[in-house]
Order: structure tokens, then sequence, then C-alpha cells
């Protein structure tokens, strides 16, 4: 029963790290983005993404909600070259409000982005991040939903 007790008392201190491993990590990665977009800096946001990585942006319609997907680097490329082609200065904010390793090389985060505090509205994300041989950190997955204002 000892024995027992001492490995999950092991195992719960052996996660701690990883957790505080995660948000470390998603805040670094975050602040590097948020750098990058207030920046406008095209190539450095497209770089952070996988090849094969998909951006979703979720709307509330008449009908309910809309879908907008973004496959591909190249197509999030053009995604960021349209965005910032009339953009005034960009003053953007990440937020880190969850971030968990999944496996060695799998980073969940979860938080909220202001893609210009003064004027645009909250955004909730959730990425999904892939390590590279290299180590750095792809975003895989991004999905953007509109916090309604209260």
């Amino acid at each position: 029963m000892t024995s027992m007790l001492l490995l999950a008392l092991g195992a719960a201190v052996a996660t701690v790290p990883a957790v505080q491993d995660a948000q470390e990590i998603a805040v670094r990665l975050l602040e590097d983005g948020s750098s990058a977009f207030n920046n406008k800096d095209v190539a450095a946001l497209a770089n952070s993404y996988a090849e094969d990585a998909v951006i979703e942006l979720i709307s509330q319609s008449e009908d309910g909600f809309d879908s907008t997907t973004y496959e591909g680097r190249e197509a999030i490329r053009t995604l960021y070259t349209d965005l910032f082609s009339n953009a005034a200065s960009v003053r953007s904010k990440n937020v880190v409000e969850y971030a968990r390793l999944v496996g060695p090389d799998l980073l969940l985060i979860g938080g909220t982005f202001e893609p210009n505090r003064s004027s645009s509205p909250t955004l909730q994300f959730v990425q999904l991040r892939t390590r590279t041989e290299d180590g750095t950190w792809l975003i895989r997955r991004l999905t953007l939903i509109p916090i309604p204002s209260s």
C-alpha cells in the first residue's frame, strides 16, 4: 500500500513540471507570434505554421454559425498578407489560459487573442502545435471564435 501511494505521489509530482513547461513554452510562442503580428511580419507568421496547417475562423450568423477555413501555409500567408494590406498600426495581445503537453512533441494551447486592442473583438483560440526535429513548435491547427461583447 505504501509503495502504491509513493508511486502515485511520484506520478503527480512528475506531471507538475510538464504543465509548467507547457505554460512557459506557450507564453514564449505566443509572445513571439504577437510580436510578428504587431510588426506585420507575414513571413515569420506563415513560417510558424506547418506546411499542411489549418486555420478555422468561426463566426455567428443569422443561421447559426459560419466557418471559414484556410488550408496550407501558402493560403495562410495570403490570409496575413490580405489582413495587413490596409491595416494601420497593430497592437495585439495574446493571453494563454491553458497549455498542456499532450505528448513530447504535441502541445495544446487555449486562450484569447485581441488582434488590435483598440478596435477588434477578442477571439477565443485553440492551437495544436507539433515540435519538429529541430525543436521548432509549428501550428498544425488554429481555431478562432469571436467572444460576443456583453
